[in-house]
């Protein structure tokens, strides 16, 4: 081969290795552009994950109202909303107590009466004298922002005083809260935690 023919090659295989390196660069320049573009769609994602998960809360916190006892320690307990005063209130309890639910507007309290004989005869029966009644609690109110609804399970505390020839006492001591539920397991949570709290028959020697 001649010496132009070898100046002829040289120059063509230097042209092939730019024209590699420059699909290389190109490819690396897709890479690095698809890269960014992912970075940035899934930066925005999380973001906007993160804002739902905000509004969400805020949200969870406008529903709630926030109860808490004004007069314990008797057979009549009161109570009202930290947040807003509730119009209305729905009691339900244990299905295993057989007790029917309970309405009222304004004025919301819990009365011993409504239980008290199937919780005396349980506590009765195991021997008991003092425990914890889980109820079911849905409260409405109004407020700035839209009406409020909290469905909630709270525990109230018991004691049980036996009296002779006129049957028990029954003192309700407080309102402490369980936990927060939807009106389609509302019950069920319910009767769930009747089972755990329910007072417990002695075991036979």
């Amino acid at each position: 081969m001649s010496d132009s023919g070898t100046e002829q090659a040289e120059r063509r295989a230097i042209r092939r290795r730019w024209i590699n390196i420059g699909e290389l660069v190109a490819v690396a320049g897709l890479i690095i552009a698809a890269l960014s573009l992912y970075l940035g769609w899934s930066g925005r994602r999380e973001d906007e994950a993160a804002r739902r998960a905000d509004q969400a809360q805020q949200q969870v916190k406008q529903r709630h109202i926030g109860l808490v006892a004004t007069k314990a320690g008797g057979d009549v307990l009161t109570f009202k909303g930290v947040a807003c005063t509730p119009q209305s209130t729905d009691i339900s309890f244990p299905s295993a107590l057989a007790v029917a639910p309970q309405n009222m507007t304004f004025n919301p309290r819990i009365e011993a009466d409504w239980f008290a004989k199937p919780l005396a005869t349980a506590a009765e029966a195991a021997k008991s004298s003092e425990g914890r009644l889980p109820i079911l609690i849905e409260s409405r109110c109004p407020a700035d922002d839209g009406d409020r609804i909290e469905r909630a399970i709270y525990d109230v505390p018991y004691r049980i005083d036996s009296r002779f020839l006129r049957g028990h006492a029954i003192h309700l001591q407080g309102l402490v809260l369980r936990e927060y539920v939807s009106a389609a397991n509302g019950q069920k949570r319910l009767d769930a935690a009747w089972r755990r709290l329910a007072p417990a028959k002695p075991a036979a020697k």
